[in-house]
């Protein structure tokens, strides 16, 4: 879809400042409230920082550093190089999303020195369970741990991911879970976005589907 003649990323040269002052303003309010320790968040520039130059500029906006788990995709997917230097140069936690699709992605970002801290892993661009899966082992074997996402599937595509990742050798500190940014949930008992998720136990991914969408 990125490639898609004509596309332009909507989050491609956002404004560095207003970036930075909506982090602070997260981490200021954590930091009357919470140990960076127990409590941080994840900057998701979704490529808009562009550049490595463009990232240290952004970065360096950010006051309370302590309260960032890490920093997804700051740079443009195909710059990889970008990646790899704000994590070996400038020593930012850095994960890939845009730039990881499939196990090979994982094996060329995870090549010493690793260009990412972690990875971000979703099935709907992995394409099947086997591939997250491997996408995930590899990932292990060059110790990074893995942030599943799933924030705009239904229930199957979640009960998908909390099986994936009860298999996962190494997972981030949370997933990122949950059907209920859609409007309709085909299932007859939605999974339901909360701190802990159990993995569903009944037949197949153990949901069932509403038994209206047969009628």
């Amino acid at each position: 879809f990125a490639d898609a003649p004509g596309w332009q990323n909507p989050f491609s040269y956002t404004d560095l400042d207003a970036d930075a002052a909506r982090i602070n303003a997260v981490t200021r309010e954590l930091a009357d409230r919470a140990d960076p320790e127990e409590v941080f968040v994840r900057a998701d520039a979704n490529t808009g920082w562009e550049s490595y130059e463009r990232a240290g500029r952004a970065i360096d906006r950010i006051e309370r550093q302590a309260f960032v788990e890490y920093y997804e995709q700051p740079v443009a997917a195909d710059a990889v190089g970008d990646l790899r230097s704000l994590r070996t140069v400038r020593g930012v936690p850095v994960f890939a999303d845009e730039a990881i699709h499939d196990a090979a992605d994982v094996r060329e970002l995870t090549r010493e020195p690793a260009a990412v801290s972690g990875v971000c892993a979703k099935l709907a661009k992995a394409g099947s369970l086997t591939e997250i899966v491997r996408m995930g082992e590899l990932a292990a074997d060059a110790g990074l741990p893995v942030t599943l996402v799933s924030a705009f599937e239904t229930s199957l595509g979640v009960a998908a991911n909390l099986h994936v990742a009860s298999v996962l050798p190494t997972l981030s500190s949370a997933a990122e879970l949950g059907a209920n940014l859609i409007a309709e949930d085909p299932v007859d008992r939605p999974i339901e976005r909360a701190p802990d998720t159990p993995v569903p136990d009944g037949p197949g991914l153990g949901v069932e589907l509403d038994d209206a969408l047969f009628d």
